[in-house]
């Protein structure tokens, strides 16, 4: 078809038809016979040519239009602040989830009594033997390490103390010493 020229103007609506120059020289007698293209059926090859383009183009990206490929370059447009906004959240969750494990681990720690001391020594402890802190695994632990406990110390009273009468203790002191019986007076 590289040797085929249209002829006339292809700005008309008139259909003139297409004409391969004859070959020229001792070749002309083996040539096989003139083909003429009307401009309807050349219109007709490039548009079959073009669908096909179109087709493969579409296929490639998985597409079976224009509305669908415009659908498709739309959700990439949107792709950006999406992933902008995902990776947000999940660092807001990632901070949420580690606040919740740190209080679950101090809620553990004042409910079994554990010295603040040994918070560290606990959670190398336990991240050794990969056990998640919580009451019921350090309660577990405690029994071979009481060690993590808070020592009781002595106890602390607020206020006056409730002591018996001297004046009792002082009758009996005085009964044992002198042998006599001493009553509280009447009256």
């Amino acid at each position: 078809m590289t040797d085929e020229i249209i002829a006339g103007n292809p700005g008309t609506a008139t259909q003139e038809p297409v004409v391969s120059p004859a070959p020229t020289g001792p070749t002309q007698e083996k040539s096989k016979p003139d083909q003429m293209f009307s401009r309807e059926k050349v219109n007709e090859l490039m548009r079959r040519r073009i669908e096909r383009s179109h087709k493969a183009f579409f296929t490639r990206y998985g597409v079976n239009n224009l509305e669908e490929l415009d659908n498709l370059v739309g959700q990439a447009k949107s792709y950006g602040p999406l992933k902008e906004r995902f990776d947000e959240l999940d660092k807001n969750h990632t901070d949420l989830s580690t606040n919740h494990t740190d209080l679950q681990k101090r809620y553990a720690y004042k409910v079994c009594n554990i010295d603040d001391k040994r918070y560290n020594d606990i959670e190398t402890y336990f991240k050794g033997k990969n056990i998640p802190i919580d009451e019921n695994s350090l309660a577990q632990e405690l029994k071979t390490h009481p060690e993590w406990a808070r020592k009781a110390g002595t106890i602390q009273s607020i206020g006056a103390e409730a002591t018996p009468s001297l004046e009792a203790d002082e009758r009996e002191l005085a009964s044992k010493i002198f042998g006599v019986k001493i009553t509280k007076k009447r009256g």
